[in-house]
């Protein structure tokens, strides 16, 4: 799904005064999944949203993608949750099963101390459920699972209002009073607010990409106000224009795709894929304009391939440059090239250039909406399978003057309040990059059998008294070519010269012939190319003008009779006078 949206931002209430009570022997056992993570300090400012004009994250009647999820992956394991609202207010909520039942009846969100569900302290929705840590946490609600699959909190939204929670959690626990178990708690368009434009996001959240790879990502003090998380593996969009895709955009645009937790998922539910390799060296094959450069991989992931015509390292857009890109299936992968470089040339038969393919495995695109600034730059890590740390890209130049399409190391990306407010500011990683590059001789092969009209159709009309004509042949990117005839007509130079000559035989003259140019002396990886004239004989045009005139001297017109067969048209010529019309 891709939302788009231009809107403005409206400042509904301010964030009241939280003091939070320290304490002095914290529990770094506590298990929970909620504030912990979106505020790992207690002057954070981090809050679940439920803002229809964003989007319907966690609200009534949600798509699968913009719920929030809570996994179970055994019958029997117990969720525990509890809140508190931002400013006191409360809404309606429940709690429904995988099938979409409501297995916790419609009640209002808990608003006072001693209210169950209600965490009173953010050290409270840091240590978690009081069932699992004892008295440091809160008393949380509950619920034992009937069946495995993904449980969903939804709340009630009213007239567009915006409402947030100021401390959240949902804990997963494999028994009652048992043990938590992280990692279970996910969407896949997380709606958030800081609740001020001065404050800033400090938290991490994990990514699962399709090919089950994990990527952790700080937020490192990002400063928005009320935004969206989303991640996908192409951009802003997935119109397969993938150098667009992923550019930065005015407005708001976005689309979901993978799961996002608030801990690395757990593995037992969410298993970590492998990264796949090249199996064989690439190779570029086609001898005509329409070429296939040949990847191999022993895994589903994505491809990249860098066509360097302008000699600089990397590839610099709006330049010779040439950047593909697609998904990659396991085997043999044809990434298509047309022949032509980046500023619209063809690429003429010997060029010579660099080729440099990238086969990437846990490619992630962050498309972040209406981040008003971010001052320090997202740090990335490669959480599992084991590997060195991603480098960070992006391109804003459909904003401002910033790209960054070689790769920065963590912590990177920057930007301010005009280029952030009100749009899109997208950031990808890729979790593995196995990179190959090879030099090519480009190889194109052609024959055109009639060169003598350029733009128009092989084929022509000859008289038949014409006898021997002139060939318009051509062969480039072969060393020579070769002429045959389905008549029994001649060839000049025994058929070898491209634009010779061809006598055609009696049968040619009342039959028609076809002529074939076919290249010879090929590249050693090319087949051989043709290309054929059909060529029709007529017969030679006759014409009669009729008997001598004799006329008076002051007669100002004389009438000219001619008849052809033949042909298409006649002229008069001769004289001193004006024939009209002189052709018919």
């Amino acid at each position: 799904m891709i939302k788009l949206f231009t809107l403005n931002k409206y400042i509904q209430y301010t964030k009241i005064s939280i003091v939070s009570i320290v304490f002095l022997f914290f529990n770094l056992t506590a298990f929970s999944e909620g504030t912990k993570q979106l505020m790992p300090n207690s002057n954070d400012d981090a809050y679940l949203t439920f803002y229809p004009k964003y989007n319907d994250f966690g609200q009534y009647d949600a798509s699968e993608s913009e719920r929030l999820h809570i996994k179970i992956c055994n019958v029997g394991e117990v969720i525990y949750y509890g809140m508190q609202s931002l400013n006191g207010e409360t809404r309606d909520w429940q709690l429904r099963d995988p099938n979409g039942n409501i297995v916790v009846t419609e009640t209002v969100t808990p608003n006072a101390s001693g209210d169950l569900g209600y965490i009173n302290t953010y050290n409270e929705a840091v240590a978690g459920p009081a069932q699992i840590v004892g008295g440091t946490g809160y008393n949380a609600i509950s619920h034992t699972s009937l069946m495995v699959g993904d449980y969903y909190l939804e709340f009630k939204t009213t007239n567009n209002d915006r409402y947030s929670l100021l401390y959240f959690d949902a804990t997963v626990a494999n028994a009652p009073n048992g043990n938590a178990i992280d990692g279970r708690v996910w969407s896949k368009a997380w709606c958030m607010s800081t609740d001020s434009f001065n404050n800033s996001f400090d938290g991490t959240l994990y990514m699962y990409s399709d090919d089950m790879i994990v990527t952790a990502l700080n937020f490192n003090g990002i400063r928005p106000y009320v935004y969206v998380i989303t991640a996908n593996a192409t951009g802003v969009a997935s119109t397969g224009n993938f150098s667009e895709d992923r550019k930065s955009v005015l407005g708001y645009q976005y689309y979901t795709q993978y799961k996002i937790f608030l801990n690395n998922p757990d593995e037992s539910c969410y298993p970590t894929g492998e990264f796949g390799q090249l199996t064989m060296p690439s190779t570029v094959t086609g001898c005509t304009d329409d070429k296939c450069i040949n990847i191999f991989s022993d895994k589903a992931g994505s491809i990249l391939v860098l066509l360097d015509f302008n000699g600089i390292p990397g590839y610099q857009a709006n330049t010779e440059d040439i950047q593909l890109a697609q998904d990659a299936v396991v085997g043999k992968n044809c990434v298509a090239w047309n022949s032509y470089d980046g500023l619209g040339n063809f690429v003429s038969n010997g060029t010579a250039f660099d080729l440099q393919v990238d086969y990437l495995n846990g490619i992630t695109h962050l498309p972040m909406t209406d981040v008003e600034a971010h001052d320090n730059g997202y740090s990335v890590t490669l959480v599992r399978p084991v590997g060195a740390d991603p480098k960070i890209f992006w391109d804003d130049t459909n904003i401002w003057n910033s790209s960054d399409l070689t790769g920065c190391t963590s912590p990177c990306h920057t930007w301010g309040w005009d280029e952030g407010n009100l749009n899109t500011i997208n950031t990808w990683w890729y979790a593995n990059i196995e990179q190959e590059n090879i030099s090519v001789v480009n190889i194109n092969l052609a024959v055109d059998a009639n060169t003598n009209i350029p733009g128009t159709s092989n084929d022509t009309t000859i008289c038949k008294n014409t006898g021997g004509f002139t060939l318009f042949g051509e062969v480039l990117g072969a060393t020579g070519g070769q002429w045959t005839t389905s008549g029994d007509g001649t060839f000049s130079s025994s058929g070898t010269n491209p634009m010779g000559t061809y006598t055609p035989s009696v049968s040619d003259l009342a039959n028609g012939v076809r002529l074939t140019l076919t290249s010879t002396g090929n590249p050693s990886s090319c087949p051989a190319e043709s290309d054929y004239m059909d060529v029709i004989f007529t017969d030679a045009p006759t014409m009669s003008i009729g008997l001598p005139q004799t006329v008076c001297e002051n007669d100002l017109a004389v009438n000219l009779v001619a008849t052809s067969t033949n042909s298409s048209t006649m002229e008069w010529i001769g004289g001193t006078g004006i024939f009209v019309p002189s052709r018919f």
